[in-house]
């Protein structure tokens, strides 16, 4: 960081941004309930955006270009770097835009943990669960990560902060009727969460068992409503927090306006959406503080980062990730209780926020026509959120994980979706 700064100094560079991030893992990798490779990880890189101030047509610009460096880079190529990054910003036409100043703020530093000891714990965790020679984990990999971030800038901004994680994914599967199925599960979480993992875990054995029975869907899906269920609600809502952000709402990919309602006629829940600060900074150096961005279908804040929010003259709330859904009014049992189609697992579930189109093919989905129940796979599912929003009940049942707190599954009422066999 100081030769660093002092080459900038060196080159005259008024105007910079350094962002800092040293990654420390353990991770783990299991073939069946084998530990097969143990390995730890430090690494450090670094990434420097130059700011060229110029005017055209008398506008006022600042242009950017970014550099990576890394710990070995040496001082003559870091020169090179930053002198060809000065000149390239100058041609970068982006309005002018103030860089965050010296603000104080909490540390907000995580604890601090063994990484090694808590991916052990987590992989107890994981294999703890109940499992047999013809449904079982096949594989699993586990990482503790320890973030150290600086992030220093031209304006006095010079913030240090820890996050841990742990992330990971496994496959189960099942070679139950004859059949030989798999199903594949990602986690991720701000704490070391043994029983947020065991009960994902124990879901998806559950699930992968029942896909080894499913039979082929061909034909069209019913007219049910259609209930997503975990990360699929994330996903699914992630609609809103992009349709907020400054950086789509100032080139028009978005709409949304403060004081504006998402929907005119919704006819279920309306939705209730905060972001969570769980980091003391972002990327530029503000300040993060937890921010309301919707409340009961109504637009109350806008988020992003420092350049687009004050292209549209909104108080700066810097780039916030963890996204907090207040919503859930009934039981996913009350919501079982008429015919419905739930989705369980998605080969790629996609949600595009422009056009509001989200769906894909599932791997796993159980039909209740009011008096059985069938398990279905290989099918397609679409809707539209423009359309979807107007009829959503939420569970009150929770699901967390890193980036995530909200109702566990949604109901998409009757009406508000397209739904068809596979193609």
């Amino acid at each position: 960081m100081e030769r660093l700064i002092s080459i900038l100094q060196k080159l005259s560079v008024e105007h910079y941004k350094i962002n800092c991030e040293t990654r420390k893992s353990s991770e783990l990798f299991f073939v069946r309930n084998n530990l097969d490779l143990s390995r730890a990880n430090d690494t450090t890189e670094t990434v420097l955006t130059v700011y060229s101030d110029y005017e055209k047509d008398g506008r006022k610009m600042r242009g950017s270009s970014k550099v990576f460096i890394y710990p070995d880079t040496s001082d003559d190529k870091i020169e090179e770097l930053v002198s060809k990054a000065k000149k390239q910003a100058q041609y970068v036409e982006n309005p002018f835009f103030e860089l965050p100043g010296k603000e104080n703020c909490a540390k907000k530093s995580d604890k601090e943990y063994n990484l090694m000891d808590e991916a052990v714990k987590m992989a107890e965790a994981l294999f703890s669960v109940d499992m047999d020679e013809r449904t079982f984990i096949n594989s699993a990999e586990i990482f503790a990560i320890s973030k150290t971030v600086r992030v220093v800038n031209s304006e006095g901004v010079d913030v240090t902060y820890t996050k841990f994680g742990v992330e990971g994914e496994f496959v189960v599967q099942s070679i139950e009727n004859d059949n030989d199925v798999e199903l594949f599960k990602q986690f991720a979480y701000d704490i070391p969460d043994s029983e947020a993992l065991k009960k994902k875990c124990s879901s998806a054995l559950k699930d992968v068992r029942d896909r080894a029975y499913a039979e082929h869907c061909d034909d069209l899906l019913p007219d049910y409503p259609v209930i997503l269920c975990d990360n699929e609600v994330n996903q699914l809502l992630r609609f809103y927090f992009q349709r907020t952000d400054a950086s789509y709402i100032h080139p028009g990919y978005s709409d949304y306006r403060k004081g504006n309602m998402v929907s005119e006629d919704i006819e279920g829940e309306k939705i209730s959406l905060s972001l969570k600060a769980d980091r003391a900074v972002d990327g530029d150096g503000v300040v993060l503080k937890d921010t309301d961005i919707i409340k009961d279908g109504k637009i109350v804040g806008i988020h992003g980062n420092i350049q687009y929010t004050e292209y549209l003259s909104e108080k700066n709330v810097g780039m916030l990730e963890t996204m907090v859904c207040s919503n859930g009014t009934l039981s996913i049992e009350e919501m079982k209780k008429s015919p419905y189609i739930m989705i369980k697992s998605f080969s790629d579930f996609q949600m595009d926020s422009m056009d509001g189109y989200f769906g894909g093919e599932f791997r796993l989905a159980y039909i209740f026509d009011g008096e059985k129940e069938r398990i279905v796979t290989g099918g397609t599912y679409s809707g539209n959120m423009f359309d979807a929003q107007k009829k959503l009940n939420f569970s009150t049942e929770r699901y967390i994980d890193a980036e995530y707190e909200g109702p566990a599954a949604v109901r998409i009422g009757v009406g508000a979706t397209k739904s068809g066999g596979k193609e």
